[in-house]
């Protein structure tokens, strides 16, 4: 781990915004610590970006010419692809990641009303022999017999 000394130096060189993540990544292990170096009192972040897995998507605002980035990293051109999954989803050039999660939100609270308005229909084996009363769950009908035969849990 580096010296308090050297974390007190790389805080004072980054901004307000970034003290709190500079203390976190430099208080990490050794190897986090490669992620900022130190050059002539002048603090650089280093981000470490795998060229060969990394792929660009980008979306189209709607009112300028549709036109694609080219994103290069020390020399290495970035892929640009047309679509990616995300959470189980294709995402792509004409899709808002804002229009998925408000549909993800949708769909969700339409699965939630759907369950409040519809209960589940009786399941037979879920019914009391005696009374005939219908339990909601295997454990609960083993429960409620135990009414009929004057047993206390």
């Amino acid at each position: 781990m580096a010296d308090a000394p050297a974390l007190e130096e790389f805080d004072d060189c980054i901004e307000a915004g970034w003290t709190h993540f500079a203390k976190t990544v430099t208080d990490a292990a050794e190897e986090v610590l490669g992620f900022a170096e130190r050059k002539n009192k002048d603090c650089t972040l280093v981000l470490v970006i795998n060229t060969a897995k990394t792929e660009v998507m980008y979306q189209w605002s709607g009112v300028a010419p549709l036109v694609e980035p080219v994103i290069s990293v020390a020399g290495a051109e970035l892929q640009i692809s047309p679509q990616f999954n995300y959470l189980s989803s294709v995402l792509s050039v004409d899709c808002s990641i804002d229009e998925e999660r408000n549909e993800r939100r949708q769909r969700r609270h339409e699965r939630v009303l759907h369950r409040l308005q519809r209960p589940p229909p009786p399941v037979p084996e879920l019914q009391c022999p005696e009374c005939g009363r219908l339990c909601g769950s295997r454990i609960g009908l083993y429960s409620y017999r135990r009414t009929h035969r004057q047993q206390l849990p």
